[in-house]
């Protein structure tokens, strides 16, 4: 587990804060992390066992997240990528310059536009992909867009993350949330554990997140 001394998490020449988006009393010189601790942990107990070398991280924030990936795991390469037009701390820019090139973001660049995407995994990476986290949207259409470009190039065994897929479960986001009029991640989780005998070798659901194992073999294997 990780070690957090109650909001804060440090790693290695940053520190993480655990807040509400909307929270503008953080420690000066941290980064968001928009995670509980206990969904953090959550996290890292459903990737046990998983080694990815190669990540793409959909939703950046203030990168927070990457940060906490990138450190977490090691990877040779994490790309992060956001529709926002660039970083809002100069924390991430100052961990990012500390990776040697193996941290990159994207910004201005949305999960639903595909080309760009595609783009942006053909430069970057040069083997299929290991690990995908996508805490961008949440909303069916975009993630559904980010999901069908993508899942093919999982390697077999790779994971695939879906962030907060149990939103519209929520009070807080019943009408007259504006989210309320937007269709969310439960019936693209419903779809995708139907392939569970197609190209989906396991799925795991809990809350806020949602884990699918890429295949990537014949059902006798």
């Amino acid at each position: 587990m990780l070690n957090w001394d109650g909001n804060l998490l440090r790693l290695d020449g940053v520190t993480l804060h655990y807040a509400d988006p909307e929270d503008a009393e953080r420690p000066p010189g941290t980064l968001a992390l928009l995670k509980p601790p206990s969904l953090v942990d959550r996290f890292m107990q459903s990737l046990a066992g998983l080694e990815p070398r190669r990540i793409l991280d959909l939703g950046t924030y203030e990168g927070g997240s990457a940060c906490l990936w990138f450190e977490h795991f090691q990877p040779e390469k994490l790309v992060t990528v956001d529709i926002s037009p660039g970083p809002s701390r100069p924390e991430f820019a100052y961990y990012q310059d500390r990776t040697d090139g193996r941290l990159r973001a994207y910004w201005g660049v949305s999960q639903a536009d595909t080309e760009r995407l595609a783009e942006i995994v053909g430069d970057e990476f040069t083997g299929p992909l290991d690990l995908v986290i996508d805490d961008a949207s949440h909303w069916y259409e975009p993630t559904r867009a980010s999901f069908d470009l993508l899942w093919p190039l999982l390697r077999p065994g790779g994971l695939y993350v879906l962030e907060d897929w149990d939103w519209e479960f929520l009070t807080e986001f019943q009408a007259p949330h504006p989210w309320s009029q937007k269709r969310g991640l439960v019936q693209l989780v419903d779809e995708l554990s139907r392939r569970i005998r197609v190209d989906v070798k396991s799925v795991s659901l809990r809350t806020s997140l949602a884990v699918f194992e890429q295949r990537g073999e014949s059902l006798e294997a």
